[in-house]
């Protein structure tokens, strides 16, 4: 092992270490306030190691580092990893995050008798999470997988005497018991078929060659891999466990965003050799993702607590990730990860600042309603503006990037620059602020396009190609696309009467109602209190019973 080995292997030590003495310290004498200093000092360390690793990976023409930490003899390692432009990209957000939450949490967790839980979990959840991005083998991934599942199971029971934390971690961990089975599954099925599968960037045409002989295997063993990605993302039908989550303290929900609920993705592109040749696993990736996305995205809107519209927005965002990965544009894959976690990670820490400003909102005087020519208008501005500031900046881009990973990057930003406009415009009338507005989401998108092409030809070396997948995928991707513009359409033609206002109605009202997790032990009690509907008896309304809508 070399000294930048050493260096990439301590990035993972050094949060456990943590862990462990947190642990200890709680154990023998409670948590002490200086024992809450070591998460996030061992989280800063790791995030200063992984910057020196990533000084050192991305200078041009420098190889991969690598650590063996079970050397075989004749052949290659079964335990070790690697620190490839990717990996270290990944590092970088797992330490960063990570960091920036058991820095919060010190404060958010004062005098909490928990607290020596929490720094002692989020430190295993830190050195799994970090060991995933870096893992050069498929049987090192697999540990740090599961470890990084067992480390969120034990934050979520942070405070474990409530019933919803209960409830949580019996949800989280059964979603996770079939994800972790299939994937072990599919470990078993290829080590004991090819040997020890290497997940290194340079290793990726070797493997492909040793797995080219075997189609029926690769498609179950692809199959299975979708299926833990599914359910590690919270992606249908696997997704009931992330909304049950939020029992947990605020900064569990930001940790999430370290390599835990996008895992999913994590996986899907490391392990893209064997999983993309399967055109099942890649069918099944595009349907889960294309109709989750749609699905948590109509959730989120009806949530009316910010944390739970922040989860089903995870979720969704989560489905365009796992899209993205099932048609085989991994550049897109990964930018979205990254810049999705960081910035919703900082979403959460910031919930309380959000529900003082929705309360600050509420009493001021409703704003103006437009007219239908101002409305048409605005809706016609919001759709040109993002569309001519993208276009003109991926046009003026010296080389700039081409391929199906860039246009769906740029869609997906059309779209949010477009609902972002359109929402700002629906509340101000003005003509100064209309221009300021449209200006500045004008100058976001065409540094959007900037930092895609950094993005790409900076990481390029050690990313999967592209390869879209075939026609099946496309076509449901465009079906769910289809599916979304309608759903965007009724929320703006609700109002009113007719046919589009009763389904816009109940939509809601069924989308109200699929939101809300209710714990397993209620509804329990509700059927047992609730009398047995016969033929004869009169029907019960679910609400004077006691029930849940």
């Amino acid at each position: 092992m070399t000294g930048l080995g050493a260096l990439l292997l301590l990035v993972v030590s050094v949060p456990l270490a943590a862990a462990v003495l947190a642990a200890l310290a709680s154990a023998q004498v409670g948590f002490a306030p200086t024992v809450g200093r070591v998460g996030p000092a061992a989280a800063g360390l790791s995030l200063g190691l992984s910057v020196a690793v990533a000084v050192v990976v991305f200078c041009p023409g420098a190889a991969p580092v690598a650590a063996d930490l079970w050397p075989a003899a004749g052949g290659p390692a079964p335990l070790a990893l690697v620190g490839d432009r990717v990996s270290v990209a990944l590092l970088l957000l797992v330490c960063s995050v990570s960091t920036v939450v058991q820095v919060f949490a010190r404060r958010y967790l004062t005098a909490d008798p928990r607290a020596g839980w929490f720094t002692a979990a989020a430190g295993l959840l830190t050195a799994a999470s970090a060991g995933l991005m870096c893992a050069a083998t498929l049987l090192t991934f697999a540990l740090c997988w599961s470890a990084a599942g067992v480390a969120l199971w034990l934050l979520l029971g942070t405070y474990r005497r409530l019933p919803a934390a209960r409830d949580g971690q019996a949800r989280t961990a059964r979603a996770f018991l079939l994800g972790d089975g299939a994937l072990w599954l599919a470990v078993l099925l290829a080590t004991d078929r090819f040997g020890t599968v290497s997940l290194r960037h340079a290793d990726q045409t070797r493997v492909r060659e040793q797995l080219s002989g075997h189609p029926a295997t690769l498609g179950v063993i692809a199959c299975l891999l979708v299926l833990a990605a599914l359910s590690r993302s919270a992606q249908l039908p696997l997704h009931r466990w992330l909304p049950a989550t939020l029992a947990a303290p605020t900064p569990v929900s930001a940790l999430l965003h370290a390599g835990v609920v996008n895992a999913g993705g994590v996986l899907l592109v490391r392990l893209a050799p064997l999983i993309h040749p399967s055109a099942a696993a890649s069918v099944l990736a595009v349907t889960a993702g294309g109709f989750t996305a749609a699905y948590a995205g109509v959730l989120m809107l009806t949530k009316p607590d910010i944390k739970g519209a922040l989860t089903y927005s995870t979720m969704g965002q989560m489905g365009f990730m796992v899209l993205t990965a099932g048609l085989g544009l991994y550049a897109a894959t990964l930018f979205h990860l990254i810049a999705h976690g960081l910035y919703k990670a900082s979403l959460f820490l910031s919930s309380g600042t959000q529900t003082h400003r929705v309360l600050r909102r509420a009493g001021a005087p409703p704003a103006p309603r437009l007219g239908p020519a101002r409305r048409a208008g605005a809706l016609v501005l919001a759709t040109v503006v993002p569309a001519a500031a993208l276009a003109s900046a991926q046009l003026l881009l010296p080389g700039g990037t081409r391929g199906a990973s860039t246009g769906a990057l740029l869609v997906f930003a059309w779209a949010s620059a477009e609902t972002a406009l359109h929402a700002w415009l629906s509340r101000s009338a003005t003509s100064r602020s209309t221009l300021i507005i449209s200006a500045a989401i004008g100058v976001a998108c065409a540094l959007y396009v900037g930092l895609v092409h950094l993005f790409t030809t900076t990481l390029a070396p050690a990313l999967p190609d592209d390869a879209p997948a075939g026609a099946a995928p496309w076509l449901l991707l465009g079906a769910a696309l289809v599916l979304a513009w309608l759903s965007t359409l009724i929320r703006h033609a609700g109002s009113g009467s007719g046919l589009i206002a009763r389904v816009h109605h109940s939509v809601y009202v069924n989308a109200l109602a699929a939101g809300h997790v209710t714990p397993a032990r209620t509804l329990r009690i509700i059927a047992r209190l609730t009398p047995h509907r016969t033929t004869s008896s009169p029907r019960l309304d679910p609400v004077t019973a006691g029930g849940t809508p």
